[in-house]
Parts: C-alpha cells; structure tokens; sequence
C-alpha cells in the first residue's frame, strides 16, 4: 500500500482489473448474443463472468510483482493470491451483477448497448436535469454513506484482505507489525478517534457539493448560450 504502490495499484485494478473486465465482459455479451437470454440478463451475466475473472487476473498480476520484489517466492505468492481471490471475487461478481440488473430494470437508459459501448463514450446531458442540486445532494449523499459504511466495516472487521492474508501466511504476523513508517506518531491523532473520520467525511461532502454544483452551474450557462446566440449577441450589443 502506500504512494509508493500507487502505479502497481492503478495498472492492476484499473487496467487488469477494469479496461480487461470491460472487453471480457463484452466478450461474454457477444457470446450470448446467440442465445434467446433477455438483454439485461446477457448484460448482468457477463458482468458477474467478467467482474469474476478480471479480479483473478488482477490478483495474479499481483502475485507475480511480489515475486519480482521479493516479498514472497513465486511459487507461494501465485497460489495464494489466487486462491484468496477465487473467493473474493465470487462476492465481487454477485455485488456487480445485482448492481447492473438493478439499474437494467430501473433505468434502463442508463445501459449502453453493445455497438455504444465499442464505438462512442457516455454523453450527459445536463439540461435535462430541472432541478440539478437535487440530483447533487443525492449523489453526495450516497457516496457518503457508501464511503461511511466502508470505513466503518473496516474497523469492525480485523480480518486481512487477500494480499495481507498471502503476507501474513508467508512472514507472520510480527513481520507486518514492522513495517510502520517514521510518520506513524505524528499521524497517530488522525485515525485514533471517530471525530477524526467524521470531520473527514464531512469536509469531504462539503467539497463534492462545491466541485458538482459549479460544473452544472457552468454547464447549464454553455448549453443556454449555445441554444439562444442571438440572445447573447444582443445583451452584448446592449452592452
């Protein structure tokens, strides 16, 4: 973990694990494209198939970068990362698809079709929204109360995650237990209370309200001044 893992981080879980679930997702769509399965259910397969598989492979790219550092042997760090994620990954594949079947049946126009997904990118149109602050707090609200309940799973559960479980197999505990950094007292006040956390998922609200409201504040004047420009000729001339 750390900044210093940030690039493995980002390759293995944003690439291994999101550009390729993407294409294997697709793949497992065009698969069952020959079948009579309805479409969101095609979608909500192949996204459980996918989210499986990609999650896999992530966490096998991974054993081997430990490997390569040195942390754990080849022939340990494999096995056991896969092995752990076989498992997670089946929680993974089932949040995913109960996530991509919800909004399949609820707003379904959400859902690009396949021909989209290959060719075009997402456009939102911002103008349609009447009320834009409502949909703000909204999504606000929820990545809160998602960011909430993460954290607090985190501090009720002191069971290790996959790479922690594969470390602690290999090295023991008393080996994770060292690697502290020299910060660690300084910082220490930070995490040791819950007001610490609240403060934090406040400030951040407070920033995710701010940040949405001037981007649809600014979108809503581009898309005025593009659909009235004699409008704006004129208040120009008038001034």
């Amino acid at each position: 973990g750390g900044i210093l893992a940030l690039g493995a981080n980002t390759f293995n879980m944003g690439i291994i694990g999101g550009i390729l679930g993407f294409y294997i997702v697709m793949f497992i769509v065009k698969i069952l494209n020959k079948t009579s399965i309805r479409k969101e259910l095609k979608l909500t397969i192949g996204t459980a198939i996918g989210g499986y598989i990609s999650i896999v492979l992530a966490a096998f790219i991974c054993g081997i970068e430990l490997s390569i550092s040195g942390a754990v042997p080849f022939e340990i760090a494999i096995p056991a990362m896969v092995y752990w994620h076989l498992l997670i990954g089946i929680g993974e594949a089932i949040i995913s698809a109960l996530i991509i079947f919800y909004i399949c049946r609820v707003k379904p126009d959400l859902v690009m079709t396949e021909s989209i997904m290959m060719n075009k990118v997402i456009e939102i149109n911002i103008s349609k929204y009447k009320r834009p602050i409502t949909s703000i707090l909204a999504v606000s609200m929820t990545l809160i109360v998602m960011i909430a309940v993460g954290f607090t799973i985190g501090i009720l559960s002191g069971a290790p995650d996959g790479l922690e479980r594969v470390l602690i197999d290999q090295n023991g505990e008393s080996w994770l237990d060292n690697l502290t950094s020299p910060w660690v007292p300084i910082l220490n006040w930070i995490t040791s209370d819950y007001g610490a956390a609240i403060l934090g998922i406040a400030i951040s609200f407070l920033v995710m309200v701010s940040i949405f409201y001037i981007v649809i504040r600014h979108k809503k004047k581009v898309i005025l001044h593009t659909l009235n420009p004699l409008d704006s000729m004129k208040n120009t001339k008038e001034l």
